[in-house]
């Protein structure tokens, strides 16, 4: 008690991709984003985060510079679970395409009727 101490710590800096932590989906288990390919099809990647800091993801493997992360609409995968359900079906949309049913090819307006 009562003793104080300054200290300077010199470390290399690293330089790194950085993405926004919220794009970063985190089962426990592994660490996943979801990425966009050069043919507009969402591509899940598992990523290893090195450090997180206001809100930023330090990325040390699984992303390449340019590549496209969504950000927002995650939210919509709300379990594990579901997480994995989703990353599956990406990876294999064959295996699902006669037991999901067809989309509409109309645009959907989410915000009609505010």
């Amino acid at each position: 008690p009562g003793m104080n101490a300054y200290l300077k710590l010199n470390t290399k800096s690293q330089e790194m991709l950085l993405i926004p932590s919220q794009a970063v989906i985190d089962t426990g288990k592994e660490q996943r984003v979801i990425t966009v390919d050069d043919e507009g099809k969402f591509v899940p990647k598992q990523i290893h985060v090195l450090h997180e800091s206001q809100q930023q993801s330090g990325i040390g493997s699984g992303l390449n510079e340019g590549d496209t992360v969504v950000v927002s609409g995650l939210f919509l995968i709300d379990s594990e679970a579901n997480i994995t359900g989703a990353l599956e079906r990406m990876r294999h949309p064959e295996k699902t395409e006669n037991s999901m049913p067809a989309m509409s090819e109309q645009p959907v307006n989410m915000h009609s009727g505010h």
